[in-house]
């Protein structure tokens, strides 16, 4: 199986945000408001969005499926979905672009299942991309928040890999 150059980090950033593997297919669904972001994404595979609608509440939603191999499924769920950190910037750009919000305008923060919370901590203390790390665990869910000063170092770094429609 042939992936285009780049993808790894693509699918990486996937997994570890709004993406799953199924059968050896990463599987991508977004709402219609994050449309544009998921087109960009399936254009990077050269597929298509198709419509679909959410199986919660029936809102519309867009998805693609694209075939990566097993080896994805393998890696990221046993038997569960586990935390594997970020390979390199690009990933981590990605996973922002789908988990990640600004809090109080001023700090990265990414929402969390709290099953990855102690693996993000042995992550985030060995990590290469030198941010500090806080994780913040209340009652709905858990979240991981860069401190301050690192919000604008994290910014620059993921800035060339984040398109304008994810600048809000």
């Amino acid at each position: 199986l042939s992936i285009r150059r780049g993808s790894e980090a693509v699918i990486q950033g996937k997994i570890l945000g709004d993406g799953s593997i199924q059968r050896g297919r990463l599987v991508v669904t977004h709402s219609k408001k994050q449309e544009a972001w998921a087109q960009r994404i399936a254009n990077h595979f050269g597929l298509c969005l198709r419509p679909t609608k959410s199986a919660l509440d029936g809102s519309a939603q867009v998805c693609f499926g694209t075939l990566v191999g097993k080896r994805w499924r393998a890696a990221y769920y046993t038997p569960k979905k586990q935390f594997i950190p970020p390979s390199g910037v690009g990933a981590l750009a990605v996973w922002y672009c789908d988990d990640g919000t600004l809090a109080d305008g001023k700090w990265p923060v990414f929402a969390l299942p709290m099953t990855w919370m102690t693996a993000i901590a042995t992550w985030a203390s060995k990590s290469y991309l030198n941010y500090r790390v806080w994780k913040h665990t209340p009652n709905n869910g858990a979240y991981l928040r860069l401190g301050k000063g690192d919000a604008e170092m994290f910014f620059q770094d993921i800035a060339p890999f984040v398109p304008p429609e994810m600048y809000y």
